[in-house]
């Protein structure tokens, strides 16, 4: 008798960032002194973790300069768990330039598969 294969694995799910963690995060940000500083606060904040529009939007406000506001996105893109919302983030530009930029981020992000739902 031919036993069929064990099912898959289920697929791993990344949590969400919890809004307490996140606070915590948008706290820590802004204290660093340096652009390159608050993006390495932030990579290390969001190891293991999605985010939704609103915490990205967040984060991405922290940010003294569009330029290190752009680079934000594009650390946080991936890893939204609502795409269809993302749409919303372009709000925080105040620059036609960095809207576009933010929309080519924004839809060419390679989605982190476990931050889709």
């Amino acid at each position: 008798v031919v036993q069929p294969p064990p099912p898959p694995p289920p697929p791993r799910v990344v949590p969400v960032l919890k809004d307490g963690q996140a606070h915590a995060l948008l706290a820590s940000v802004p204290k660093q002194s340096f652009g390159n500083e608050r993006i390495s606060v932030l990579t290390l904040g969001l190891r293991g973790v999605c985010v939704t529009t609103a915490q990205a939007k967040g984060f991405v406000k922290a940010m003294s300069f569009s330029s290190e506001q752009i680079a934000a996105l594009r650390l946080l893109a991936a890893r939204i768990v609502d795409p269809t919302s993302s749409f919303q983030l372009l709000d925080v530009f105040n620059f036609e330039a960095d809207k576009r930029t933010a929309r080519d981020v924004l839809a060419s992000a390679a989605p982190v598969p476990e931050c889709r739902p």
